[in-house]
Parts: structure tokens; C-alpha cells; sequence
């Protein structure tokens, strides 16, 4: 029998996924993810960007791969390699589709998609809404788009955190103190943090979200740009989960993920200005983080209490 090779972008923003009607073909007024045949010489994701280009007029950013269905039609095998995508820009104009929906994971049941995708759908309701929260497998990690960062996704978000004890260095050696304070962010800060994650994405860098039933849970960002001479830092800009999701294992799941794209980008370290609290201290510390070799100047003098730290990056 023979293989016909696609690519599918689930294309999402906020907690909705992005569902085309087919307005052609065999499988005319079915329901499904848009995407095509991957062409002789192409990536799935190079045909992904192509093809959702020349359907909806929309640039798009793919994301991790999902899942790859591989399903038998009566005449041909399918194997379907599903993304998550983020758009970057245009309107997703319908020039091949009669028709498109966003969906919730309540609605995803209110179309009729085709055979291929049901399982898929199954599977995309466990994500967006598991039972527990126990283990990664049932949070929804995705890498974010600049126009989905916004006040409304960072909405059920709780940064805060109440602290005693931090590490400081006293006279060139490492000491426990104590120092309570309570760490929260105002909706200002918020606006800032905002801002900051669109400049990490629009300048090359990277920003992934964990979402449990559909909301934003934790999140990491890591720069684009090379500092450090012979280091080959990448700044770990950001990571932070929020309280009611903390020990669950989101934190090491982001952080790997940061460190994933910091090898891709041809990086030796990531650098870490890290929050001083203990318990901040003992995830980083974990996680196999030790003291930077090189401090960054312009990190220290914003926050001279942070702990300055780099992990290596395997190779």
C-alpha cells in the first residue's frame, strides 16, 4: 500500500486549537488540522511553513512535534506528523477551506473530523485538561509566539512566594541568612514581563509555556544572543511556576527544555542570575547548576542579591 507523508499544524493561541473544514477532494466537509504532503527534500516543517503560507496566507512558528498518526485509508497509508504552531503573521485567510473554527478542548467533539484525527483529538483532550497533575505527561508544554504573550494568557498565573532563608556571599564564602520577605508581581511587573518575553521571541530567543487544563502554569526564556568569550553563554532569562503547581516537576521540565535550545543554538553554558531564595537555590542546584566562572556585570548590578550560576550544556 502506498504512504502519502504530511505534515499537520495545531495551531494554537491561548487554550484554543485552530480546526479547518476541507473545501475539496475525497474527504470534501471533513473536518481536520491544516497542513499537506511533504514534499521530495523538505522537513515536515518546512513543508508546514509552506504549505500553511500558500492555504491561509499566514507565516507560522512550528513548535514541537505532538504526535505522528499512522492511519490506513482504504487506498493509501497516512503518516501524519502533527506540530503545535503559533502564528507570527497574517490573518489566516480561507483560500482552499470552506470554513475554519477555533476550538476549546469542550468543543473539539462539535466537528466532524476526519477518520485519521480522532485519535489525535483524543489525545489533545488529555493535554489540555488531565485529571492530576502528577506527572509531565499530562501538562502541556509548548514553545509561545509573540502575539499570544499577553496580560490574559499570564491571568491565572500566581508568582508568589513567601521566603526565609537565602544564600549570600559573605567575604568570598557561600552562607545561609536569614532575610524574609514575600516575592509577588504587581500587574505593572506583569507588563513588563510581558514585554520582555516579546522582545526574547522577536529578537531569535526562546519561550516555552506549561499549561495545565489550559491555562499557563510555568514558563522559561532563554536569549538568542552569545556572551561570555570562550563561556558561549546563553542568558536563561526567565523561569518561574506558578504557586499552586510547584513540585510537580514543571521547573526541571522547562529548564530542560531551555537547555535543548541552547544546544541547538551552538551554546557551551547557560547563565543563570538566580533568585537567592534556598529552596530557588536547591532546584538550580539539582539540576547540576554551579557558580559562574564569569560574572555577567550588568545582571549583578540589577540584582546584586541574585546568585550568579551557569550550567553546562551536554554534548
Amino acid at each position: 500500500m502506498k504512504t502519502i507523508k504530511v505534515a499537520a499544524a495545531i495551531i494554537t493561541h491561548n487554550d484554543r486549537i485552530f480546526a479547518t473544514q476541507r473545501g475539496y477532494g475525497e474527504f470534501k466537509d471533513g473536518w481536520e488540522f491544516p497542513g499537506g504532503k511533504v514534499e521530495e527534500g523538505e522537513t515536515p516543517q518546512e513543508a508546514l511553513i509552506r504549505e500553511i503560507r500558500e492555504e491561509l496566507d499566514t507565516e507560522i512558528e512550528v513548535g514541537e512535534l505532538f504526535d505522528t498518526v499512522e492511519y490506513d485509508y482504504p487506498t493509501f497509508h497516512l503518516s501524519m506528523a502533527c506540530f503545535f504552531c503559533t502564528v507570527t503573521s497574517g490573518d489566516l485567510v480561507l483560500k482552499e477551506h470552506e470554513a475554519a473554527k477555533w476550538l476549546t478542548r469542550e468543543s473539539l467533539d462539535s466537528v466532524a473530523w476526519l477518520p485519521a484525527d480522532l485519535d489525535l483529538i483524543e489525545k489533545l483532550k488529555h493535554v489540555m485538561e488531565g485529571t492530576e497533575c502528577n506527572t509531565g505527561d499530562e501538562v502541556w508544554y509548548r514553545q509561545l509566539g509573540e502575539r499570544e504573550l499577553n496580560l490574559e494568557l499570564f491571568a491565572k498565573f500566581v508568582r508568589h512566594q513567601k521566603v526565609n532563608m537565602c544564600r549570600r556571599k559573605i567575604d568570598g564564602e557561600w552562607k545561609t541568612v536569614a532575610d524574609p520577605f514575600t516575592d509577588d508581581w504587581t500587574q505593572e511587573e506583569y507588563r513588563m514581563l510581558v514585554g520582555c518575553l516579546k522582545n526574547t521571541v522577536l529578537t531569535g530567543g526562546f519561550v516555552c509555556g506549561a499549561f495545565y487544563r489550559g491555562v499557563l502554569k510555568g514558563f522559561v526564556s532563554v536569549e538568542a544572543a552569545l556572551f561570555g568569550g570562550e563561556h558561549r553563554y546563553l542568558d536563561l532569562s526567565s523561569i518561574h511556576v506558578s504557586e499552586d503547581m510547584r513540585g510537580k516537576g514543571i521547573g526541571r521540565n522547562l529548564f530542560e527544555r531551555a537547555s535543548a535550545f541552547a544546544k541547538q543554538k551552538g551554546a557551551g553554558k547557560l547563565y543563570i542570575s538566580a533568585h537567592s531564595a534556598v529552596e530557588t537555590q536547591a532546584f538550580y542546584r539539582s539540576m547540576g547548576c554551579v557558580e559562574a566562572k564569569w560574572y555577567h556585570r550588568e545582571h549583578v548590578e540589577r540584582e546584586p542579591f541574585d546568585c550568579q550560576l551557569e550550567y553546562m550544556i551536554e554534548r
